[in-house]
């Protein structure tokens, strides 16, 4: 029906529209749930079978998930990655796509720390890095840093 939203969690969609489709996720042994890659997702968040905000959230909610036994997240940016989704307006290729970046590139106004307690001291940047202004122009949502 056009117009009705999905309201599967996206590993959930995926899998039904691969099961409905009459093939399946990894190959022919089974259906397992399986996270879409950023062109799936994005294809996904055009078609509006989800909103990027509810990609944003999926994504924390994995990242939060995963946390405790991977220790990966360096600094959380959850707050920032739900305004941007829910301002709306987002576009490029990407557009809605959440991500994190290495804790090695400069987002403006964030700490870039390297992983290392020395660079506490270093200033916290003014402006983003190349990279990132690249994948904001992309439409790309930045959920945080992480060390891995």
């Amino acid at each position: 029906m056009p117009g009705v939203r999905n309201a599967m969690p996206i590993r959930d969609s995926v899998s039904a529209a691969s099961a409905a489709s009459g093939g399946d996720n990894d190959g022919g042994t089974h259906a397992a749930p399986v996270t879409p890659d950023a062109t799936e997702l994005a294809a996904m968040i055009r078609r509006k079978d989800i909103t990027a905000l509810e990609a944003v959230d999926d994504a924390i909610a994995r990242a939060e998930a995963m946390q405790p036994k991977l220790n990966f997240l360096v600094t959380a940016m959850f707050e920032q990655a739900r305004a941007r989704a829910k301002a709306g307006g987002l576009s490029g290729p990407f557009a809605g796509v959440p991500y994190l970046i290495k804790d090695m590139y400069d987002i403006a106004d964030i700490p870039t720390r390297w992983g290392a307690r020395f660079t506490e001291v270093a200033p916290i940047p003014t402006a983003s890095c190349a990279q990132v202004k690249a994948f904001e122009a992309a439409g790309l949502v930045l959920i945080g840093k992480s060390s891995l």
